[in-house]
């Protein structure tokens, strides 16, 4: 599930749904995404250098990654590279 292959898949489907939908469907969708990111970045905020677990609905993630990306003091880590290492 993180991956950049399900990453590109959702937001493909989004890009979809918002064309389908119209504006109200996107703005929802950017809302919900945004009130997440804003805890995240406040949960960062709160706790620097320490590590913070996110979990959300997995079609959130490429959405959230691709914002937080660009967040400033936050690192985002490659789950797979991560659980790959654990072994």
């Amino acid at each position: 599930m993180n991956s950049t292959w399900t990453d590109d898949l959702f937001a493909v489907k989004h890009a979809y749904q918002h064309r389908l939908h119209g504006p109200a469907e996107k703005k929802g969708w950017e809302g919900w995404n945004s009130f997440f990111l804003d805890q995240i970045v406040a949960a960062a905020a709160a706790n620097p250098g320490k590590r913070i677990v996110v979990i959300v609905g997995v079609e959130h993630c490429y959405w959230l990654r691709g914002h937080l990306h660009d967040s400033a003091g936050i690192e985002l880590l490659d789950t797979a590279s991560l659980l790959r290492t654990q072994n």
